[in-house]
């Protein structure tokens, strides 16, 4: 799958399952499959971001992500790093 982001075409993914897996490196994109809330610690902090009712389809570009927590109900998701 190919995502056309603002910083050029991003072509090889990484299938995420919310849980305690850490990525590093961190993902610097998410992209969004199936709607619902999406929660993720950034890299160097603890505590988690929690966006509700993110729409499929969303692309996150340009973070650090170092994990996407179990509170995560969006599916479908694959990070790029």
């Amino acid at each position: 799958m190919a995502i056309q982001t603002p910083d050029g075409v991003r072509t090889h993914g990484t299938i995420v399952t919310p849980g305690t897996t850490v990525y590093s490196p961190p993902l610097t994109g998410l992209w969004i499959g199936n709607a619902g809330t999406v929660a993720f610690i950034m890299s160097g902090d603890t505590l988690a971001v929690n966006l509700g009712s993110v729409s499929a389809g969303t692309l996150f570009h340009n973070f650090s992500i170092s994990q996407v927590t179990t509170v995560t109900t969006a599916t479908g998701l694959l990070g790029f790093s």
